[in-house]
């Protein structure tokens, strides 16, 4: 089916090149490359095969150039692709995608000037192309000239002004031009609107460490140790996206399905974690993200289906049993749900997701004190771990221990999200413990507002309810 359909670019690109045209004399273009094909997969080989063949035919076709350059570009021979997206700008000086795609290959290659050169020859055929200003901006950081990024990321945060990734940029610019303050507020902004967004986590922790704020550069510290294996939030790009549709190995399937199941596109995700395991049956890996998938979407059966099947591969995968816990707890079974975490901490006694959730289900059953001693095994694994340190605090109040409830909720009130109006109505209760009526009314306060802000009108009219009991 592949070689089929390869076989009608090809014919497509014969009929195409044989017209005439202004385009530039083969004699001036870079000579075509010969790709090494060996190690790839069977599929990305015929392609590329094809689309070679068509090159040869055709030599002055910009389309058949440019997408054997994005097949060697999925294949990551940046210096191939870069010589036939060269050839391509040349043959078809008015299209975006030739120029684009050249940058990208040559800051694949710590080309930094190079590559803008070809972004700024880009923009000057559409400025208006959302991608290309965010290429342009980091390439811009990447040759140290944070001025010019500053200015791109200002502009780009004009259009979409909650951009998590514009506002990284622009803090990692304002950090490069020592304005540590403005580049705090800035990185708060992009952990505001991506809470797991690892590297704007890490660069806060710098600023506030260069600000002289050393317990706040450890709590972001810790947050980017424990979301560094998540992928970061990028915006959309079309011409990137032809790319890596290319893309054949298992494992860059994979990652595709952890960013689309990150975005809430479950059946994106499904689509490459199916593909992953077309790829390699025995990866256990992805019949091991499938449980959660699948369970988030409400396939339980399916979810349960893919358990199975990894449990017969890694029968002492943590993580896996995890997600199976998940599974359960979210549907009601509790008892099984318990048994599946305990697993989990079987396998791997650091495992501070699954130890937060055995603390949850002891809360269930009535045993405060047993919460707490799960709550605290998991903060030992993880002390960044923000919700197990607010559930230590909700067990600290039940228990009437409110200094001690204090101190846990106030290292879980940062970043600001919606978490945040539970954490300070946690406050302002133990407040209310401690006797302080007017600071209970000021956090209160505080955390109505936020719940309203965030759209959490249930929270919001409960705080309010509480604070109209105070006297």
């Amino acid at each position: 089916m592949v070689r089929e359909r390869i076989a009608v670019i090809v014919l497509l690109a014969v009929a195409v090149g044989c017209g005439g045209g202004d385009v530039a004399k083969v004699t001036d273009l870079p000579q075509i490359p010969t790709p090494a094909v060996e190690a790839l997969p069977e599929a990305a080989r015929a392609r590329i095969e094809a689309l070679l063949t068509a090159v040869r035919a055709t030599p002055t076709n910009a389309e058949a150039n440019g997408e054997l350059g994005r097949a060697l570009q999925a294949a990551e021979q940046y210096q191939g692709a870069e010589a036939l997206y060269t050839r391509a700008a040349a043959l078809e000086p008015g299209a975006l995608r030739w120029p684009y795609y050249l940058g990208v290959v040559r800051s694949s290659q710590g080309k930094y000037a190079e590559a803008a050169e070809a972004f700024t020859a880009a923009e000057a055929i559409d400025s208006s192309f959302t991608p290309l200003q965010y290429r342009l901006a980091e390439t811009r950081l990447a040759m140290n000239e944070p001025e010019a990024a500053r200015a791109l990321y200002e502009r780009i945060l004009e259009a979409d002004p909650r951009s998590p990734t514009a506002h990284y940029g622009l803090g990692r610019a304002l950090a490069l031009l020592g304005d540590s303050k403005a580049a705090i507020t800035e990185l708060q902004q992009a952990v505001q609107a991506a809470p797991q967004y690892a590297a704007a986590h890490y660069e806060l922790g710098l600023a506030y460490r260069d600000q002289g704020e050393p317990s706040l550069s450890a709590r972001h510290l810790e947050l980017y140790e424990r979301f560094k294996g998540v992928a970061a939030p990028k915006p959309d790009d079309p011409l990137m996206a032809a790319v890596d549709a290319m893309r054949q190995g298992a494992g860059d399937h994979i990652g595709r399905g952890i960013a689309l199941a990150g975005r809430g596109d479950f059946a994106g995700a499904i689509r490459e974690h199916l593909a992953a395991l077309e790829a390699d049956p025995d990866l256990a890996q992805a019949h091991v993200n499938l449980v959660q998938i699948y369970g988030r979407s409400g396939d339980v059966e399916k979810a349960f289906e893919h358990y199975e099947k990894a449990l017969a591969l890694v029968p002492d995968q943590s993580d896996l049993h995890y997600n199976f816990g998940v599974l359960l707890f979210d549907n009601g079974r509790f008892a099984e749900a318990k048994k599946a975490f305990e697993r989990a901490v079987a396998s791997n006694p650091a495992n501070a997701p699954a130890l937060n959730n055995l603390g949850q289900i002891a809360e269930r059953q009535g045993g405060v004190d047993q919460a707490i001693g799960f709550y605290r095994k998991a903060l030992e694994a993880q002390p960044g771990f923000r919700l197990a340190r607010f559930n230590m605090g909700r067990m600290l109040l039940a228990k009437r221990m409110p200094q001690q409830a204090q101190e846990q909720l106030e290292k879980a009130v940062e970043p600001q999200d919606e978490m945040t109006p539970q954490v300070l109505f946690g406050l302002a209760t133990a407040r209310v413990q401690m006797g302080d009526l007017d600071g209970a009314k000021r956090l209160g306060g505080e955390a109505r507002l936020l719940a309203e802000q965030s759209g959490q009108t249930a929270l919001a009219k409960k705080i309010a309810d509480d604070l109209a009991t105070l006297p």
